[in-house]
């Protein structure tokens, strides 16, 4: 009965100390390094590889969820990406995408809903929820990324 008993303890101990370890699909490191980039030109250092994070591809049920940031008590993040959807977005709107939820997850950033005189979005971080127009080209891209990291 001893070594059970310690046999369960080394196991308790074992468990206990293992390191979670955060990934990110490759898919997303050229989405990543932009984000990191764009950060840093506008002063904002920023190393998401170095960050609890994790982001990958899932299925997500709700059909009008693309993504999804997901934050943990011990301060840890995930950023979910819907797996269906994915592969019928343009290059743009994947940046998009994953710009949104790095804002929620690395950013700290809500959802902004502010639009211009016009109706149109002011923010990448809208909520998607039709309060604004969402506007984000090669036009506007700058302006819109200046917002984000502001």
């Amino acid at each position: 009965m001893k070594y059970g008993t310690l046999l369960c303890f080394i196991l308790l101990i074992t468990a206990c100390s293992q390191e979670v370890e955060y990934q990110i699909d490759s898919a997303f490191d050229i989405y990543v390094s932009n984000f990191e980039y764009e950060a840093s030109i506008r002063e904002r250092n920023l190393d998401v590889a170095s960050l609890e994070i994790s982001i990958y591809f899932s299925d997500i049920p709700n059909s009008h969820v693309l993504g999804q940031c997901l934050s943990f008590s011990d301060a840890s993040h995930e950023v979910v990406i819907d797996s269906l959807e994915w592969f019928t977005l343009d290059e743009l709107e994947k940046e998009y995408l994953i710009f949104h939820e790095l804002g929620h997850c690395v950013l700290g950033r809500g959802h902004d809903d502010s639009s211009d005189n016009q109706g149109r979005c002011i923010s990448l971080m809208q909520s998607g929820e039709g309060a604004c127009q969402k506007r984000y080209n090669d036009t506007n891209r700058t302006t819109i990324l200046d917002e984000l990291f502001r």
